[in-house]
């Protein structure tokens, strides 16, 4: 197969999966990657490696989507704002959640989950480095994260997440 990774240019992105947190139409504004964002080397990299790690987890002779979402979490005038909408699945296969920065937030707790219940998770962690990396096989795993919270109610305070998730795509 010449080449069994595509990347998804659709800025109309669709999840499959509705999630329960409050969200206001239009709030998300997106577009296109620029080129010059996919191709930069940290960004190439970035793929690159994710790659490496699924190694033998793509299925040989299926096609896979790479979806990449940029996206920022913010908190003002003191309010809490919710990162996700509680242990869920996004229906991809993998989905591979790189930390970008926060700034003025009190730790955000990522967590892994078995089930969607509220059983005690496997893994909780706060990432705090640049391109700290959780991996979750979304077929087989949940996952949720803590809200973004203010630590000085003055300051603006956000979380940057860039999400890189592979999914099985018809040929």
């Amino acid at each position: 197969m010449e080449n069994p990774l595509r990347l998804n240019r659709d800025s109309e992105y669709r999840s499959s999966v509705i999630y329960d947190v409050e969200y206001t139409k239009g709030a998300n504004q997106l577009s296109y990657v620029e080129e010059g964002f996919i191709n930069h080397p940290i960004m190439q990299h970035i793929l690159s490696t994710n790659i490496a790690i699924l190694g033998e987890r793509l299925v040989k002779g299926y096609r896979y989507s790479i979806d990449i979402h940029q996206f920022r979490v913010k908190a003002l005038s003191g309010k809490e704002s919710p990162t996700t909408s509680g242990i869920h699945q996004d229906g991809q296969e993998w989905i591979f959640m790189h930390f970008i920065q926060g700034n003025n937030i009190a730790p955000v707790i990522s967590e892994v989950h078995v089930s969607s219940d509220e059983a005690p998770p496997l893994l909780q962690t706060a990432m705090t480095q640049f391109l700290e990396t959780l991996a979750i096989d979304d077929k087989q795993l949940y996952h949720r994260a803590s809200n973004v919270r203010q630590i000085s109610p003055t300051s603006e305070a956000f979380r940057d997440l860039l999400l890189v998730t592979f999914r099985q795509s018809p040929e």
